[in-house]
């Protein structure tokens, strides 16, 4: 027995595999965005992990010089970042 607040079967199958693909794309979006990320360190261009690595470093210089590559580029891409987020977050 259907409840009154209940759509149809066919109604609710489209939202559940709208709601499925949309956050699906937008996962898929942020995970590409982070993979194509370039990181700028003493001249030389990198990936995200490589840049990462260098926070853990000994060295105050180098672990300060990553963390100045990351923000640098992750503020270049801020607007990707915040329309992920925030459709994620209203999904």
């Amino acid at each position: 027995q259907e409840k009154p607040h209940q759509l149809d079967d066919k109604l609710e199958q489209l939202f559940l595999e709208k709601s499925q693909t949309g956050a699906a794309a937008f996962n898929r979006l942020f995970d590409e965005t982070l993979a194509s990320l370039k990181f700028e360190v003493d001249g030389k261009s990198q990936t995200l992990e490589p840049t990462l690595n260098m926070l853990q470093d000994s060295n105050p210089a180098t672990r300060q010089k990553a963390a100045e590559a990351l923000s640098k580029t992750f503020r270049g891409n801020i607007r990707i970042f915040v329309l992920v987020t925030n459709t994620l977050a209203k999904d």
